[in-house]
């Protein structure tokens, strides 16, 4: 119902053409990936079956960069398109980033098969912070009424995640907290291993591997 978890996809699949990616050329390109299921903030979508996603992207060198994204997967809402925007760039050891995203489910009827978030993120060397919300006031399947932070670290081919989804008063997002770690074997196979370690979810560790290439245009 969203996309897999970038610090658990790590190919390319989640997760990039995936909000947050840095413009710093003008030019258009393209991914495919695939992975033994589909891992969005932590939880397991659908009953785990296999994803495959693609990504078409323009960057600027500016720093505006605009894309969609699509993967199946999720076996509840069916097939997911992203569609986001957004303005990034760095200074130094400095990075920051401002992002629209909106996920389009065409199999879900009228108003609930789409949801749009805004995120902002700042950066510092390997460490990284976001904060994602909604910004459509709609009552949804997706029950919109959360703030989800993320806190991120890379050394080398690791990465370690720890998000909190915080549902707002009168919401039906639910409270919970994730640790997912991951390892960049090369450049195009990863390994990950999400955990909800906290809140109203009870869940397995889950284990994802993820093969992802780039598309020559």
């Amino acid at each position: 119902m969203r996309k897999l978890s970038q610090v658990i996809a790590l190919a390319g699949a989640m997760t990039a053409g995936l909000v947050g990616v840095q413009a710093v050329q003008a030019e258009v390109s393209a991914s495919a990936a695939v992975a033994n299921n589909y891992i969005f903030r932590g939880v397991l979508l659908g009953s785990g079956t296999p994803a495959v996603s693609g990504a078409l992207d323009y960057a600027h060198d500016s720093g505006a960069y605009a894309g969609v994204w699509g993967t199946s997967g999720d076996t509840a809402s069916g097939d997911e398109y992203d569609v986001y925007f957004g303005f990034g760039g760095e200074s130094g050891e400095f990075s920051y980033d401002l992002n629209v995203l909106t996920y389009i489910y065409p199999t879900l009827k009228s108003d609930f098969g789409q949801l749009t978030e805004v995120t902002a993120s700042v950066g510092y060397g390997a460490i990284g912070l976001s904060v994602t919300a909604p910004v459509s006031d709609e009552a949804d399947v997706f029950g919109n009424d959360y703030v989800y932070t993320k806190l991120s670290l890379g050394y080398e081919a690791f990465g370690l995640v720890v998000a909190n989804n915080a549902a707002e008063d009168g919401g039906t997002a639910t409270d919970y907290t994730h640790v997912d770690l991951s390892y960049q074997y090369n450049d195009n196979i990863a390994f990950g291993v999400s955990k909800i370690v906290d809140g109203d979810i009870s869940q397995r560790a889950l284990f994802q591997v993820s093969y992802s290439l780039p598309i020559e245009l």
